[in-house]
């Protein structure tokens, strides 16, 4: 029965840090796509992936939403009342209804879907804000 628990235990440790490694992975090619910048800075409110290791792929994790080129959000009703500049900044969302719920207001989503990262880009946001996403990004934008 020990054993058993421990194989439990190890197999799911092994698959929250391959999580947190395709999280990292993503969340460094969407900054490094929008943000032209050799070190980036990001802000994210969200617990989990807060403890993300982002070092390795250059990027900066700010403690101050303002302070931040980019900010990952899941919960925008709460930035608009603790980041009150926020709109001249690239939000992102982490969840699909925030992202249609949003969708005037965010650059847009990397969220998980039945096991899934997904990921989408808003068009008339980018357009609007004068970015342009590399030729390996057209299929996520709508």
């Amino acid at each position: 029965m020990k054993i058993y628990l421990l194989l439990l235990t190890l197999t799911i440790t092994l698959y929250a840090s391959n999580i947190r490694l395709i999280q990292a992975n993503i969340i460094s090619t969407i900054t490094h796509a929008l943000v032209h910048k050799s070190s980036p800075t990001i802000y994210m409110d969200d617990p989990t992936f807060r403890s993300i290791d982002l070092k390795p792929h250059n990027i900066k994790m700010v403690r101050y939403c303002l302070d931040a080129d980019i900010i990952f959000t899941n919960n925008i009703d709460a930035l608009r009342k603790t980041c009150t500049l926020f709109k001249h900044t690239l939000v992102f969302v982490l969840s699909y209804r925030d992202y249609v719920r949003y969708e005037d207001q965010v650059v847009g989503a990397f969220f998980w879907q039945k096991g899934r990262p997904n990921i989408i880009f808003n068009r008339k946001k980018l357009t609007e804000l004068g970015i342009s996403l590399p030729k390996q990004f057209e299929k996520y934008i709508e």
